[in-house]
């Protein structure tokens, strides 16, 4: 061997490495070790995956809309008539007595690639007769993820027709806060939590549409609990970190889809949603917030972001929230990962305050943030910071006070993160709504007094101003 040539393969190889410590004027002398690494991609998987819509043929990806959805076959109609098919009303969903906001309200279904890969139902879920037989699991891939099964994914939305204006309609995109895995709490929580603001955006002329996220609405898989015996929906954020992750993602392509679909539709082809392409906008709530996040960071085509009770730094907001921390227990404490004395109870419920001294814990939260770093907004900031300084979108970021889902630290970090004035981050009280722990996380969609009417009326006026 030429040992004056393995010599110059050396130093052309560590030459990356020595350029950038001249440039942070660091003397060659004082190195003692160094190496170099690549890091993780964190976008780049949704960023292969939007940039192949489109492309990918008819199975897998078509802007093609069928009216109605096939989860909710109700036709277009009517609000009362809609919400009466359902067994509703106008002033079951805060509209009052005849929907003054709302002209028409309609269902359909459009197809989206899954990059999801097909998993097993393993312990503690047992598959249940009648229903889908696996679960949506992680990424084909990490970086270059390809379309899984011979099809699409059908992903059912609810529409809202405005009752002032006229077609091409300003449009909001809503996306849904979590879905529980109790199917009595998981009603509303899907494309159907729109009903509560879809009213108010009419009134103000915005069309608005929602689609189910990944395991919610039409997409729910139901499975039997061997932990307890209970029928319950599959969860979306599950002790599975991989497929938590990919849960969110997989929304975020959904939602690109989305546009794509509305960019397309004609008043004829989609029951009378025609939009302004110019004028598209997102609201998203909870988990809706998070992959809003990501969504707002990569399309161009959004021009104003209502993120409401997000979340950034995915793994310590677990740590800090007791909802979320109650019901992870189960899974942590039966996977050994933490000894803490909560989990001698039958069902183990933990707190914040039990775990802040657990090694183990600790130890688990360092790993799920290094799996969800690509689902996590705090790693999308930076790019959607670019496109609110080059003046492409404006960002409110909105929180209720006393949150025990997704604590206010977690939203006060991402809209640090995002460099928003100080009007760019509102907080709100969520009155008699914080009696319950999940009250005040989800007082965008419920009557929790004044804090809910200004949190709605700071939304419309966001989006109109000037």
């Amino acid at each position: 061997a030429n040992p004056d040539l393995q010599v110059r393969l050396l130093q052309e190889m560590h030459k990356p490495l020595f350029d950038a410590t001249d440039a942070l004027g660091i003397a060659r002398d004082d190195i003692v070790l160094g190496w170099l690494f690549n890091t993780a991609f964190t976008s780049r998987a949704i960023d292969v995956a939007a940039e192949s819509l489109g492309l990918l043929g008819e199975p897998y990806d078509s802007v093609s809309v069928k009216i109605p959805a096939e989860d909710v076959p109700v036709p277009p109609l009517p609000p009362q008539q809609f919400l009466g098919a359902l067994g509703l009303n106008c002033e079951a969903i805060g509209a009052g007595p005849d929907c003054p906001g709302i002209s028409l309200l309609l269902t359909g279904q459009f197809v989206s690639p899954r990059y999801q890969k097909a998993a097993h139902i393993e312990l503690p879920y047992l598959a249940v007769e009648g229903q889908r037989q696996w679960v949506p699991g992680s990424f084909s891939s990490e970086y270059d993820p390809k379309p899984q099964g011979l099809e699409g994914d059908t992903v059912p939305f609810l529409a809202s027709l405005p009752s002032v204006g006229s077609p091409p309609y300003p449009v909001v995109i809503f996306q849904h806060p979590l879905t529980p895995t109790d199917p009595a709490k998981a009603s509303s929580a899907n494309k159907m939590a729109l009903l509560a603001l879809a009213n108010g955006l009419g009134a103000a002329g915005f069309a608005s549409v929602a689609i189910d996220g990944v395991l919610a609405g039409g997409r729910s898989i139901l499975v039997d609990n061997a932990l307890d015996g209970q029928r319950q929906l599959y969860p979306v954020m599950s002790s599975d970190l991989f497929a938590t992750r990919d849960n969110i993602r997989q929304t975020v392509i959904d939602l690109l889809q989305l546009v794509r679909v509305l960019k397309a539709c004609t008043a004829a082809e989609c029951g009378g949603l025609e939009i302004d392409p110019a004028r598209i906008y997102f609201v998203g709530t909870s988990l809706g917030a998070v992959s809003g996040a990501l969504f707002a960071a990569v399309s161009p085509d959004v021009r104003r972001v209502v993120l409401n009770a997000p979340a950034a730094g995915i793994g310590m907001m677990l740590a800090e929230s007791p909802v979320l921390l109650a019901e992870l227990s189960p899974a942590i404490c039966a996977a050994g990962i933490v000894s803490a004395s909560c989990c001698q109870a039958q069902p183990p419920v933990c707190t914040p305050q039990d775990l802040a001294q657990d090694v183990g814990f600790a130890q688990f939260l360092q790993i799920a943030q290094w799996i969800l770093d690509p689902a996590d907004p705090a790693n999308y900031a930076k790019a959607l910071a670019a496109r609110i300084s080059a003046g492409t979108k404006r960002v409110l970021v909105q929180q209720a006070t006393g949150d025990l889902v997704f604590p206010n630290s977690a939203s006060s970090l991402l809209a640090g993160l995002l460099g928003l004035p100080a009007d760019g981050l509102k907080s709100y009280d969520p009155g008699a709504c914080a009696t319950v722990p999940e009250g005040a996380h989800s007082m965008l969609l419920q009557n929790c007094g004044s804090g809910t009417v200004q949190m709605q009326t700071d939304i419309i006026q966001f989006l109109l101003a000037p």
